[in-house]
């Protein structure tokens, strides 16, 4: 398949920060994921429901 690359994929280490033991999680993420998908895998990554007060 000549002109045709082969997707990105990112592998992303989150770590909760001031966590004792350390808290992470390591994230495979295809490049081309637009950032709303993403905040949605960040959130089911950690367990969290979107629902932090700001």
């Amino acid at each position: 398949m000549a002109g045709k690359s082969k997707p990105s994929v990112y592998q992303i280490k989150v770590t909760l920060m001031e966590s004792r033991p350390l808290i992470w999680r390591r994230i495979l993420a295809p490049s081309h994921m637009p950032l709303p998908t993403f905040h949605e895998l960040l959130q089911i990554a950690r367990g969290w429901e979107n629902d932090h007060l700001h």
